[in-house]
């Protein structure tokens, strides 16, 4: 394993929100820091919240493999150990798509598509190359840095943020046996390290959001089984269905 479990869980900076739940960005945070209590009436969901919190269900999986190990428990480190690369790549492949620019083109080409070949020159592609390079990467939060900014700017310039996720992102891998996992390992980390903010609701509310009404029948029953009842409760009333 290396020295790949020093990711910084707390790391991320928080954000504002105004009264329609939408983030002030904050060092390109995305939605993920608003406290649980007394949520906005009626939240927006963000569709991108897919990829920002998607690095919380990584630093939140390493900061369990890094409890365990203290813990002693080997075993558990192991499984949780496998359960992040596992979640990592089905992550990654959202971010890199296909190589050779054909839809679902993934995010790192939208924005070199759309922003002067932004994600190849800042080098995010690279970082992906070597399990420490990632880890460096998400420490210092590169990529957030450039793609959450650029999230708001897309969605500023009109941008159909929807359809790019649906077709460009989540395409990549809504057909893999894995997704079911995708979906209930995300909350059961966001859930459990969720650090005294939504970042499970958040997440599942972007869900929601790109889902057709025959999907989220079912993804919404495996967010149930990946969450204490309490807290499916909380997400469904934001969501309502």
């Amino acid at each position: 394993m290396g020295n790949c479990f020093s990711i910084g869980g707390n790391k991320t900076t928080a954000s504002k929100h105004n009264a329609d739940d939408q983030p002030v960005v904050e060092d390109q945070v995305l939605g993920d820091k608003k406290q649980e209590e007394a949520p906005a009436e009626n939240p927006k969901p963000m569709v991108f919240a897919l990829m920002r919190n998607g690095h919380e269900v990584i630093r939140g999986t390493v900061r369990e493999v890094e409890d365990f190990l203290e813990a002693g428990d080997v075993e558990q480190a192991i499984m949780s150990y496998k359960n992040l690369m596992k979640w990592m790549n089905l992550h990654l492949r959202m971010e890199e798509g296909n190589r050779d620019g054909v839809t679902p083109m993934g995010f790192f080409a939208v924005l070199d598509q759309k922003f002067d070949n932004i994600a190849t020159n800042e080098g995010l592609r690279d970082e992906h190359d070597e399990i420490d390079t990632l880890e460096k990467s998400m420490e210092e939060a590169k990529e957030e840095s450039v793609m959450m900014k650029k999230v708001m700017e897309m969605k500023k310039n009109g941008e159909n943020m929807k359809e790019i996720m649906i077709k460009e992102l989540l395409a990549t891998i809504i057909d893999d046996e894995e997704f079911p996992f995708f979906v209930k390992h995300a909350n059961y980390i966001l859930d459990k390290f969720d650090d005294g903010n939504p970042k499970a609701r958040v997440f599942d509310h972007a869900l929601w959001a790109v889902a057709t009404p025959a999907q989220w029948q079912q993804w919404k029953l495996w967010i149930e089984e990946s969450l204490p009842e309490s807290r499916f409760k909380e997400v469904m009333a934001v969501i309502g269905n």
